[in-house]
Parts: C-alpha cells; structure tokens; sequence
C-alpha cells in the first residue's frame, strides 16, 4: 500500500490516492464435511486523483494602485467527500502580473502552487482589470478677487475675467473646457448662472471630471 503500513480495507472505505494492495481473505465457516483452509487473494490497486477546477476570480484595480488582491482569490470546483480548501496540503496563489504604471485595460491572471495527494490542479485564468484613475478638477472663481461680482460684467466674456482658473491635478496632461462660450460676452445671460468646468485627460489612465461652480454678476 504505497508507503503506508498494512490497515484493513472494508468495502465503503475511501482510499487516498496511490497504488495500494488489497487482499481478499475468505475464511471457511467451522463443521464443514471437509476442513478448509482460508484462501487469499490480493490485488494492486492505483487511485487516480480527483480533478480539481481553480479559477482565478476577476479582480480590478485602479490605475496607480498597488493593492492586495480581493479575497477569494480562486473558486474551487471538484472537491468530493466533503473535502473544502482545508484539505489541501497548499492552497493555490493568484499571482500578480501588474504594477502601478501598468497601463489601464485587461490581464490574464492566473492561480498556481497548489499542493495535494488527492487532487489534481486544473488552473483556469481569470481577468485583472485597470480602470481609469479619477481626477480631481480644482476651480475656485472667487480666488480671483474679494468679490466675484467685481469680476464678472453682464456683457462681459467669462475669458476676459480671471475666473477661467480651473485646472486638472497636478503631473496629468489634459485640457480644460466650460459648459459655456467663455468667449461669447453673451453667453452669461442671468443674475446666476452654474457653469462648470471640465478637465479630460490626454491620457486613458485617467477620467475626465467636472466641476460645477455658480457665477454671479
């Protein structure tokens, strides 16, 4: 029985994985007309391992993060007997394939280094998704002076005042656009007026933001 010392197999009983030895012993019942003696009869046996289905879960992460896998990192299909992740002498690991300057879209991750005298590893990949960063648009009009009124002029374009201050987070290139013609004088029609200002990236690693502001004037 492989390494194992000899044990009593009875039927029903589960054997682990290996090549195993079974001998079948009949013994003769007592008072037969002619005495005999116990017969023996053994029989190698080979127990095949179970397959074990281990798929690495989708995962996401931002662009620029650097994170720890969500947990569960696999689902398990194919255990038997009652058997869970327990049982395994090692339990599989997702391994990692991105960095923080990896580029925003879809890897292929896949589990490994699982360990088991019963089971045999059958690794499906999964997907790591990098989505964009978000980005943070800064716009204060009042910045340009005590009162904002003092800066905007009915008739007056939004681009001739200094409240076209807007700006993107600071080290990502992009562009900066209003919900309004800041070059158009009549483009502020009323006492108040909600415009927002819009920074989209050059680059996909980020999403564009808006920023809604009120004008006065």
């Amino acid at each position: 029985m492989g390494d194992n010392a000899p044990i009593p197999v009875l039927a029903g009983n589960n054997l682990q994985a290996g090549t195993w030895v079974i001998t079948a012993t009949f013994t003769p019942d007592a008072g037969q007309p002619v005495d005999f003696g116990p017969g023996n009869y053994a029989v190698n046996f080979t127990v095949g391992k179970a397959s074990l289905k281990v798929t690495a879960n989708e995962q996401t992460r931002t662009y620029g993060a650097v994170a720890a896998f969500s947990a569960p990192q696999v689902a398990y299909e194919g255990f038997v007997l009652g058997d869970a992740v327990g049982a395994l002498a090692k339990a599989p690991a997702v391994a990692d394939p991105s960095s923080a300057a990896s580029n925003v879209g879809e890897y292929s991750i896949i589990a490994s280094g699982g360990e088991s005298s019963n089971y045999a590893f059958n690794y499906v990949s999964g997907k790591l998704k990098i989505t964009a960063a978000a980005t943070v648009v800064t716009w204060d009009p009042e910045a340009a002076g005590v009162d904002v009124k003092k800066h905007i002029t009915y008739g007056t374009a939004l681009a001739t005042t200094p409240n076209t201050n807007a700006k993107g987070p600071d080290g990502v290139a992009g562009t900066i656009t209003y919900n309004i013609n800041i070059n158009d004088p009549r483009a502020l029609t009323v006492p108040n007026h909600s415009v927002t200002a819009t920074f989209t990236p050059t680059s996909v690693t980020t999403v564009s933001q808006n920023l809604p502001r009120p004008l006065t004037f």
